[in-house]
C-alpha cells in the first residue's frame, strides 16, 4: 500500500509539499546544533528563554531538546547511493 502525499494549506490556500516539511523540520534541528554549538552555554539559552517568556525553564528545556532531535525522530535517513 503506497503511502498518501501530505499535504498541508496556508491561509492563502498554497499547498505545502512534505518536501517542504522536511526540509523545514532539518532546519530547525540544524539550527538547534548551531545554538547549542554557539558561545551560549545551555544554561545561558535556558535563562535568557525563561528570562523573557516566563515559561517554566523544565518545559523550555524540553522543548529545546526535542526541536534538535525532530530530524531523527520524524525523518528517515538519506539513502546511501
Amino acid at each position: 500500500m503506497k503511502a498518501k502525499p501530505v499535504v498541508v494549506q496556508k491561509a492563502d490556500q498554497e499547498e505545502v509539499t512534505y518536501e517542504v516539511i522536511a526540509q523545514s523540520i532539518r532546519t530547525i534541528s540544524e539550527s538547534m546544533r548551531k545554538l547549542r554549538a554557539a558561545n551560549l552555554n545551555n544554561k545561558a539559552i535556558l535563562l535568557l528563554i525563561h528570562d523573557s517568556s516566563k515559561v517554566s525553564k523544565a518545559q523550555i528545556h524540553d522543548v529545546l531538546v526535542a526541536m534538535e532531535s525532530l530530524e531523527r525522530t520524524y525523518l528517515k535517513p538519506p539513502l546511501s547511493k
